[in-house]
């Protein structure tokens, strides 16, 4: 199994997944990992993946403190904020829309905090599925899919990037386009929002909404997509065993009839060749004879018995 080192956190390997999709779509190569594996090389990147070992640290624990406080805190300012859009469909509209993303956000942080060590097998037993050395007829099908399946979670992964980094740079300018005045409808105490009152706190709270905005988009991006994209892993590993079940299906198609014949025959022989021991026995070279056939008969069934429960035994 590959193991995942918490430790290789150099901001460049959040790119490590464009780098591996760059490779398999211009040089065919195979994907060195899935792509929920890099999934969780971003998020750690971030500092966002509190697993059993980055919890260890006193550093990363104080920085889930302060992420789950700021995520409280600014969906107190939305909520805060409510009252002064009643009158208005549009913003009520809007402050709704942030405080279910905000909620969204919420509970996927407090849900991969108590579960990450159980997704972490997950993600583990996942690439080790698609790292596992393949032979046999099939092999060149089952690589094909994998690269398939890697390049359209890895395109799709691009769009969002695209997708999310527009609607973050809107968001921010949207102050300097409209007469709102922080990107965010929210009230502070003691009016700390207002510009007018407090222009170096307002500037402040500007700043804070927009650095919530990306890192949090950042991270809820990464959890959504290796989120769904283990489902995809799912896919493609039941496709692949439907590929090998078909060769399955071939190979007993072939070997049908000198099967059941082989059966037939081994118990045939191993009846008669008892009965002929049975009948020779005052005569211990001859009965001998039958003996031995007997046995070599009984274990040639057996041999093919056991191969057959090796095959049906993983599907019991």
């Amino acid at each position: 199994m590959w193991a995942y080192r918490a430790r290789d956190e150099n901001w460049r390997r959040i790119y490590e997944l464009f780098k591996d999709f760059w490779f398999v779509l211009h040089q065919k190569t195979h994907p060195k990992h899935t792509s929920t594996f890099y999934n969780r090389i971003q998020l750690t990147v971030l500092w966002n993946y509190p697993d059993e070992e980055l919890r260890r640290l006193s550093t990363r624990l104080i920085w889930h403190a302060f992420i789950w406080i700021q995520i409280n805190v600014f969906f107190l300012t939305l909520l805060f904020a409510l009252p002064e859009s009643v009158d208005n469909i549009v913003d009520l509209g809007q402050d709704i829309l942030w405080m279910i993303g905000t909620f969204h956000m919420l509970f996927k942080w407090h849900f991969f905090y108590f579960y990450i060590d159980d997704i972490d097998e997950v993600i583990n037993d996942l690439d080790a599925c698609h790292c596992e050395p393949k032979s046999g007829p099939a092999v060149a099908i089952i690589r094909s899919e994998q690269r398939w399946f890697f390049l359209m979670e890895s395109a799709q992964g691009l769009a969002w990037h695209v997708g999310i980094i527009l609607f973050c740079v809107l968001v921010v300018l949207q102050p300097l386009l409209t007469g709102q005045k922080l990107p965010f409808h929210t009230v502070c105490p003691f009016h700390w929002h207002d510009p007018s009152q407090h222009p170096i706190s307002h500037v402040c709270i500007y700043i804070w909404q927009c650095v919530f905005l990306f890192y949090n988009m950042a991270c809820i991006l990464y959890t959504d997509l290796f989120s769904s994209h283990c489902f995809a892993q799912l896919a493609v590993n039941l496709k692949i065993l439907c590929i090998e079940l078909n060769f399955v299906d071939r190979t007993n198609e072939v070997f049908y009839s000198p099967l059941i014949m082989q059966i037939l025959t081994a118990f045939l022989m191993i009846s008669v060749s008892t009965f002929e021991a049975l009948v020779a026995r005052h005569e211990p070279a001859v009965a001998v004879r039958f003996v031995i056939f007997m046995v070599l008969s009984f274990f040639h069934l057996f041999c093919w018995c056991l191969f057959g429960d090796m095959v049906s035994e993983p599907f019991n």
